[in-house]
């Protein structure tokens, strides 16, 4: 499902493609991150806590601020490890494939990651995939636009006019890739072109079609 028309014979050419992470280039479970915290004693309370999140995100929170907030939703007491690990099991294994696919689209455009993203899930997925296999990911990226280092997070238009400011670029130059409507909305709204895309219900390989015909 195409949510933005696609102007493939638009004036401007697209030279910048803007990438989610989490459910674009890595897959995320939600079920499982409930359950790990269940696990830990967690009370249904925890699911409602969306400032919690997002404050991380923004950076407003240390890890510390943040598992002692956690700490006051469960029904015990846990060490700081247990909290992160139930945190930590959001994140899945990313697929070989697509540090491979992002190579070959180096080709066509700068690429950069722009994610909603706070620093223990950035700590674990460096570790998780190892100093080799995370440099050739990371190193397929002109920028990364990360909230937690920008102090402002998707869909906030202050995001999109910090990418477009350092990028140094109009926002029909772009292209963005997301799977949140949302997102995908306030990007449209300030004229950059979108393609909603989730890798629940596709694999990167599927991204690839939808790219490959606009270049």
């Amino acid at each position: 499902k195409i949510l933005f028309s696609l102007q493939q014979n638009s004036a401007m050419k697209k030279k910048h493609l803007l990438l989610d992470l989490g459910q674009v280039l890595l897959p995320l479970s939600e079920e499982k991150c409930i359950l790990a915290f269940s696990e830990i004693t967690a009370n249904e309370e925890l699911l409602h806590q969306k400032n919690l999140f997002e404050s991380i995100e923004r950076g407003e929170l240390t890890p510390a601020e943040f598992r002692a907030e956690v700490q006051k939703h469960l029904w015990r007491k846990v060490y700081p490890g247990e909290i992160d690990a139930a945190w930590n099991a959001l994140v899945l294994e990313m697929d070989p494939e697509v540090t491979r696919w992002l190579k070959r689209m180096k080709k066509f455009y700068q690429i950069h990651l722009v994610s909603n993203i706070n620093t223990i899930h950035h700590k674990y997925i460096v570790e998780s995939m190892g100093p080799f296999n995370y440099k050739q990911f990371i190193d397929c990226f002109t920028h990364l636009f990360l909230s937690y280092e920008m102090g402002t997070r998707k869909p906030e238009s202050e995001f999109f006019t910090h990418v477009l400011d350092t990028l140094g670029c109009e926002p029909g130059e772009c292209l963005f890739v997301d799977d949140r409507e949302d997102n995908l909305q306030a990007a449209q709204a300030m004229g950059i072109e979108g393609i909603p895309f989730t890798l629940e219900e596709g694999s990167i390989l599927d991204l690839d079609k939808a790219l490959s015909a606009l270049h």
